[in-house]
């Protein structure tokens, strides 16, 4: 697995215009965002910088 420099985002599961704001917000930044599928920490972002 390679790890990432680039901090991440982790959006709850649930799509909402917040969650919209937060993501495109994040991206001006340069922060990837990642909406998770289920209410679980994703195994792909294991190791990386993650903000909640």
């Amino acid at each position: 697995m390679t790890t990432s420099t680039t901090a991440t985002l982790l959006l709850a599961p649930r799509i909402n215009e917040t969650g919209l704001q937060l993501r495109t917000a994040a991206g001006r930044r340069g922060l990837r965002a990642f909406t998770a599928a289920s209410w679980r920490a994703p195994q792909e972002l294991s190791g990386r910088q993650v903000h909640l």
